[in-house]
């Protein structure tokens, strides 16, 4: 404790110091805190159920497919052989996010949920907390009329009435019985955290209402309709590999059984529900993590060498301690002290500025990173942030610790005059400090760099549509299918005629937010096996879509309105139905009619022979799934062959979205006063939040790239400024003898930029080593890019030569007379 009452009153008469050295650990600290939260919150912590490491998500893998798509969800009548007969599980349910239009109570309004199996909470060990769970006579199929709502749901719609069991509510037009009510921590995935099958589109908020699945096992087919996510329980000590086992042998013996066709081989995929839920932004967070670590360790870098410059000056102080008969041990454990000191100041003022910093970062977050609402200052992020804090303070105070108790008194003594300089070893020592600042900087700086050319990059894709001037509406109305076709012809034509818009068109789903249906594409009379045939993404769309969304026509037509009619139109019992109109993509015409013209070709898809498809236009390829994503096959199809109950209807016009929405929102309800209407934005909204994920992840790189750079400025003007301090007496004597106002700036700048070179290359050798690390997070670009390496190692090279030129001007005006004077 004598240590730490020395220390305070040392740092007491030295204010400025550490007033500087508090604030910048308190950054450092607290920005490490904060990203480490999000780490801890997003990645390490443990799902917030029952012994989750027992919790797997199930897919299914077919061989064939296995370049294009590596697995595919669950197919129903693979989930009812498992649940039947695996003796591994202790339990398996499937859910599919799904959306509904609730009425009665206000505007039609769509609410997102899940039609889960009835096993499901008792699989992810969750009860009610209010009612029951759903039976299992009310999974059957027609018979799933009954409800259970999350809790924010029954706070927010229902203002958390006790009584609200037993009442109904009305989704898309059927009533449906509120038996159950969720406990307010139930963590259920939702939007990115369901993968990459069910992680875009239209359901991307969190689960408000669960209903039974209601599936009809008598008639699911054995193999395709892949629809389902299957959350299992493993029982204790099973492996992932014995269930995998298990569970193709049980695919097996029942495709056998109902006679799948022939060479076609299923496989389980067996995935910790963890691991589905974080997917890929593990890489990410580990990378901001590491950025602010940098960050840290260029503080304690500098402070090391503030520390280094102390103890030096305090070398007379030290000399005479020694000589009295100090002993070294005492010497380091006050300066040691002094730095657990200022870290433990600089460790609480970063825990309060990380609290302030976690509330921004989780409201400025996209909504895709999971687990956003398990962030938070818990005792494991406290523990981290006291373990920075005494690492920190032991850091940057060692090595001038061991500086300080290492001097000889004699020699301290004797070179204490004023004109005394600095010793190679001391230059040499702060010079490493430097080299190291310069390379962590230039780490996070290229790493900063990459980021934003990828970031610039993925903006400059060649999107195939044009999203100025275009506003998108989700519409969802449930009804039969003649009613849907209805409902959204007399819808575009009430839009169609609104002041201001000059074209309209619908999609099932609109591009950057995925696709909405799956198939083979099969040509007439291809004789590879069905597992051999390419996959395609089809589209509902109507006429005047492409003109809308600015898609170009590349070649043809788009479809007559007597073709969107016919499409409509039930194919007959028996024999071939007629053709119906489709377009292309020129990707999927040069693919599968390379070097002959598209139109007039035919198609089909799992079963050609029963309905067959001609190609009337082929239009410019459009990133559906993202601007990451490259096009794959893409046919569109009149919307009246297979219309959704909810689609996306594209206005292209000249109106402002907060004029034009109102008059969209009459419009709609004019037609079906029942239809919801979740959104209204514009399509330049809709491509900017699809790549909302990148701009936050590099927003916070590039601010600390920033906070390096200036921080390794610092460094270098510090020690620069000091050297010409301690080297006053040097520098007049190089005067009077005759040198020149340039050979003094060489000089400085010499001694100043050879450790920032050294520091660069490394820093550079570092970052071309990450390379591979950080291939999945560029786009467009490579890690050695040279245009962005030569351009941060100018950027570094100029702030460093600036940081030296200052004091080297400093020191082409000291007065020779008055040097040797004194």
């Amino acid at each position: 404790m004598r240590d730490f009452r020395l220390a305070f009153r040392r740092l007491v008469h030295q204010k400025g110091f550490a007033l500087v050295a508090i604030m910048t650990l308190a950054v450092g600290i607290g920005a490490n805190t904060a990203i480490f939260s999000l780490v801890d919150g997003v990645l390490l912590r443990p799902l917030a159920y029952p012994q989750p490491e027992q919790l797997v998500s199930l897919d299914e893998s077919i061989p064939q497919f296995v370049g294009k798509y590596p697995f595919f969800p669950v197919n129903a009548s693979s989930f009812h052989a498992w649940e039947q007969q695996s003796k591994l599980l202790s339990g398996i349910a499937i859910m599919q996010p799904s959306t509904w239009v609730m009425t009665g109570n206000g505007e039609p309004r769509q609410v997102n949920g899940a039609t889960i199996s009835a096993g499901m909470f008792k699989v992810l060990g969750v009860p009610p907390r209010l009612g029951r769970d759903f039976l299992a006579s009310e999974d059957l199929h027609n018979q799933n009329h009954v409800v259970i709502l999350s809790d924010a749901y029954w706070r927010s719609q229902f203002h958390a009435d006790p009584g609200i069991l037993g009442r109904t509510i009305d989704l898309d037009g059927t009533a449906c019985q509120i038996v159950g009510v969720m406990p307010p921590d139930f963590p259920f995935p939702y939007g990115e955290e369901l993968g990459s099958f069910f992680g875009s589109g239209l359901n991307g908020g969190p689960m408000q209402i669960f209903r039974p699945a209601g599936v009809d096992f008598a008639t699911a087919q054995v193999v395709g309709n892949f629809n389902y996510l299957s959350f299992a329980r493993l029982k204790p000590g099973v492996t992932a590999t014995q269930l995998r086992a298990e569970l193709d042998v049980i695919t097996a013996n029942m495709m056998a059984a109902r006679h799948a066709p022939a060479g076609i081989t299923v496989n389980t995929v067996v995935t910790p529900l963890r691991d589905l839920i974080v997917g890929d932004h593990g890489l990410g967070l580990w990378m901001l993590l590491a950025a602010v670590g940098a960050i840290l360790l260029i503080v304690c870098l500098n402070l090391a060498n503030l520390l280094l410059v102390r103890v030096h000056g305090r070398g007379h102080e030290l000399a005479i301690r020694l000589a009295l008969g100090a002993s070294r041990s005492r010497l380091i454990r006050e300066t040691v002290a002094e730095g657990l000191l200022l870290s433990v100041c600089g460790g609480v003022l970063g825990v309060l500025g990380a609290q302030a910093a976690l509330r921004w970062l989780v409201a400025a977050a996209p909504s895709g990173i999971p687990r956003l609402n398990e962030v938070g200052l818990n005792p494991v992020v406290l523990a981290f942030a006291v373990g920075v804090a005494l690492i920190c303070g032991v850091l940057f105070s060692l090595w001038p610790a061991l500086r300080s108790a290492g001097a000889d008194p004699q020699s301290a003594l004797r070179s204490g005059g004023r004109s005394a300089s600095d010793s190679g070893q001391r230059l040499r020592a702060r010079a490493w400090l430097v080299g190291a600042q310069t390379a962590l900087a230039a780490l996070v700086l290229v790493v900063a760099g990459l980021l934003t050319a990828s970031y610039w990059n993925l903006l400059d894709v060649n999107t195939g549509f044009q999203p100025h001037d275009v506003v998108t509406a989700e519409v969802e109305w449930e009804g039969n299918h003649n009613q849907r076709v209805q409902f959204f012809k007399n819808t575009l034509d009430k839009l169609g005629g609104l002041p201001g818009v000059s074209a309209v068109g619908l999609i099932d789903t609109i591009p950057t937010q995925g696709v909405n249906d799956t198939d083979l594409l099969s040509r007439p009379g291809d004789s590879r096996r069905l597992v051999d045939r390419p996959l395609a993404a089809y589209s509902a769309v109507s006429p005047g879509y492409f003109q809308a969304m600015g898609i170009p026509l590349i070649e043809g037509r788009t479809f007559t309105e007597a073709e969107v009619e016919a499409a409509g139109v039930p194919a007959p019992k028996t024999g071939a139905a007629p053709p119906i109109a489709a377009l292309v993509s020129a990707y999927t015409a040069a693919q599968q009619w390379p070097g002959q013209d598209a139109l007039g070709k035919q198609f089909g898809q799992s079963e050609p022979e029963k309905q067959l498809f001609t190609v009337v236009g082929v239009v410019a390829d459009v990133r559906a799934q993202g601007l990451e994503k490259t096009p794959g096959l893409a046919i569109y199809l009149p919307y009246t062959y297979n219309v959704p109950g909810g689609i996306a209807v594209a206005m292209r016009t000249t109106v402002p979205l907060s004029a034009l929405a109102p008059r969209v929102r009459s419009a709609v309800w004019s037609v079906q006063p029942a239809a919801a209407i979740p959104r209204i934005q514009t399509m330049g909204d809709v491509v900017s939040a699809s790549v909302a994920g990148r701009r936050f992840q590099l927003s916070l790189v590039v601010v600390f790239a920033f906070c390096a750079l200036f921080l390794a400025a610092l460094g270098i003007y510090g020690v620069i400024a000091y050297s010409i301090e301690r080297r006053t007496g040097e520098i007049g004597i190089r005067m009077t003898m005759g040198a020149s106002t340039g050979d003094l700036v060489a000089m400085v700048m010499r001694q100043g930029l050879m450790p920032v070179f050294a520091g660069l290359l490394a820093g550079l050798a570092a970052a071309l080593a990450l390379g591979k690390v950080m291939a999945s997070l560029l786009f467009g670009i490579h890690a050695g890019n040279p245009l962005v390496i030569t351009a941060i190692s100018l950027v570094l090279l100029a702030v460093a030569a600036l940081a030296c030129a200052i004091p080297a001007r400093r020191a082409t005006r000291v007065s020779p007379v008055s040097v040797l004077r004194s």
